[in-house]
Parts: C-alpha cells; sequence; structure tokens
C-alpha cells in the first residue's frame, strides 16, 4: 500500500540520519526545493472566521461545493468569493511523498507548495521570495521541479536570473514540457 511504503521510506531515511549522527559523519546537507506541477499543491479555504478547510484536493469538501471557492474573479486576479482566503498549505503527500522522503536520505528537503491558479510569472516572483526568506547567498539549493513547476521555475530564472546565481545548486527537471505540449 502507499501508506507503507511511504512510511518504510521514512523510517529507512530516519535510519540513515541516526546512523549517520552516531558516527560523527552529519555535516551540513544541501537543501532541495521540490516544486511541484500544477494542481500538485493543497489549496485551503479560510474563512473570514478564522476556519481553515482543505478543498483541493479533498474529495469530501469538493462534493459539498467547496470546490466553488477556488473560482477567481472575471480577471484571473481576485477570489470570486471574498468571504473566503485561498491559500497553498502544502503539497500533495499522496504524489510527491515518495520523492521528498528517498531525496531526504542525503538533503534537508523543502517543498514549494503555491497557488496554481495564478500566472506562472506570478508564482516565479513567489519562489523568488520564498528562496530569499529561507536561504542564504553561497548556501547549496537545488531544485527538483516536476511538469509545470519547470515552467515556473524557468519563469524563475528568466525573471530573476542573479538571484538564482547567488545559490550553489543545480536544476532538475522532471517531466516540464519545455517544448510545449501536443493537444
Amino acid at each position: 500500500s502507499l501508506y507503507q511504503r511511504l512510511r518504510n521510506l521514512a523510517l529507512r531515511s530516519y535510519l540513515m540520519r541516526q546512523s549517520r549522527e552516531s558516527n560523527g559523519d552529519e555535516k551540513p546537507r544541501d537543501h532541495v526545493v521540490i516544486v511541484p506541477g500544477i494542481l500538485g499543491s493543497e489549496l485551503s479555504s479560510f474563512s473570514v472566521d478564522g476556519n481553515r478547510e482543505c478543498v483541493w484536493l479533498n474529495a469530501r469538501a469538493m462534493t459539498e461545493g467547496a470546490l466553488m471557492r477556488l473560482r477567481l474573479d472575471s480577471d484571473g486576479l481576485r477570489q470570486a468569493d471574498p468571504g473566503y482566503e485561498i491559500r497553498p498549505t502544502g503539497v500533495l503527500k499522496r504524489v510527491y511523498g515518495a520523492l521528498m522522503l528517498t531525496l531526504a536520505r542525503d538533503f534537508e528537503v523543502h517543498a514549494f507548495a503555491y497557488d496554481w491558479r495564478r500566472s506562472f510569472r506570478a508564482i516565479a516572483d513567489d519562489l523568488q521570495a520564498y528562496l530569499s526568506k529561507n536561504f542564504m547567498p553561497g548556501e547549496a539549493v537545488h531544485l527538483v521541479a516536476h511538469a509545470a513547476g519547470g515552467l515556473v521555475v524557468r519563469h524563475l530564472l528568466q525573471k530573476h536570473p542573479d538571484h538564482w546565481k547567488t545559490f550553489e545548486g543545480k536544476l532538475l527537471l522532471l517531466g516540464s514540457s519545455n517544448y510545449g505540449s501536443l493537444l
């Protein structure tokens, strides 16, 4: 089962880290930031009275009509329903959990969850702010981007090339449609 597989990966990662620490082999590890594809980030609604509910991907909430909260205004920039604020609250662990746990054996793993309803350019600015907030220039920060996450990263590199150069890191694109897609 998926649960058992993820549990085993987490346990192996934990045991490997414990072994390195007990042998005195633990040195600062490079960072890896996972940038998921479209629909790969969990989106939650926050009502004006402070209640939080996961909307994407939550089958119960979606069947009860909460999916309508994800609508944007006609300009595509604002919430259609001002009674809710939508924010990314994590990546979908069923999709990215195995990748994150496998990488955690050798890296400090971080996930950049984003509101995939927004433009890639706007998300690239959010990613740049995330990197600036969480990492210092000169740190080893690698980006692993899946599908449309790779297009977000390409916009980051295009809009903020000098910022990316401050990190000692590499970029890995997994299934990104760099040359478009056939429909």
